[in-house]
């Protein structure tokens, strides 16, 4: 067992496959062990061999939770959605109290648009340890994604009572605030606060940037956008914020050229579709005709 764990730790999977079934060859039930053999198989990208020995580690092992879940992951990785869904549902039903089935779960509901599943479970996530402000924060966030904007604003500030240093949520707040284009002087505070916990946080002065746009000082937006650009790298929606920046002030062929960009680079149909109507709006063309 020593001699397959360093030789796995070190990357030579096929002497540590070779040691751990030497060991269960004698010890069959050794579910340690076959929880080493199912990792390294995965390493070897023998996905057959690692679901079948994660599989095969039965409930009451100390290793039974983390096998289902390694078994979750790997089903999932593997394009088997439904399978994994099915496999944490069942872990779950055995474990009702288990926060990592409840994360799992969750986030494979939310990877196939089930956010009314998705929202119950982390409800009941909530009601296991209601003081987290973690669980309630991705709570929030669900509600925000099924555009439950009213249950999920009550929720982050909820999470901020619990935790007033929780930047990602005062960072959230503040730009649902700049969506809506309401309470924008709240907004503002909430994100110069997180700003002030994080001051190179590219997504958090995106989120000042917005509320500046909001409130149309373009100006000042495009000098917060073109930062939070620089720090946060090609994300498709700072990109966006920072093309309308460009245009209100006239810019039109940089923000044009950022359009175009951000058709091509987004996964969001939602977005891809407001992109090409204003590539539309600034050329009379439709999405696609060269500039």
């Amino acid at each position: 067992t020593k001699i397959g764990l360093i030789s796995l730790q070190k990357g030579d999977f096929d002497r540590a496959a070779m040691e751990f079934n030497i060991v269960l060859g004698a010890h069959p039930q050794d579910y340690a062990v076959r929880y080493y053999l199912a990792a390294t198989y995965h390493e070897l990208g023998d996905i057959d061999g690692a679901e079948r020995e994660f599989k095969s580690i039965p409930a009451g092992s100390p290793r039974f939770t983390e096998a289902r879940l390694q078994l979750v992951q790997l089903l999932r990785e593997n394009g088997s959605i439904r399978e994994a869904v099915r496999t944490a549902e069942n872990l779950l039903d055995s474990l009702p109290e288990s926060r990592d089935a409840h994360i799992a779960l969750v986030g494979l509901y939310r990877e196939q648009k089930r956010l009314d599943r998705a929202i119950e479970v982390a409800k009941e996530l909530v009601e296991l340890e209601p003081e987290s402000d973690r669980y309630l924060f991705s709570l929030a966030a669900l509600y925000d994604e099924a555009g439950l904007k009213s249950e999920a604003v009550a929720l982050l500030r909820r999470v901020i009572a619990l935790n007033p240093d929780n930047g990602a949520a005062l960072n959230y707040l503040g730009y649902t605030f700049a969506e809506l284009g309401e309470n924008l002087d709240e907004a503002e505070a909430l994100v110069r606060k997180a700003l002030a916990l994080h001051p190179n946080d590219g997504f958090f002065i995106d989120s000042l940037g917005w509320i500046f746009y909001q409130r149309g000082d373009y100006s000042a937006a495009v000098t917060e956008l073109e930062r939070a650009a620089s720090l946060a790298g090609s994300d498709p929606v700072i990109s966006e914020h920072l093309a309308d920046a460009y245009r209100e002030t006239g810019r039109n062929e940089k923000a044009l050229r950022i359009y175009r960009d951000c058709e091509a680079r987004t996964d969001d149909g939602k977005q891809r579709s407001r992109v090409q109507h204003k590539i539309k709006d600034l050329t009379g063309q439709p999405a696609g005709a060269p500039l």
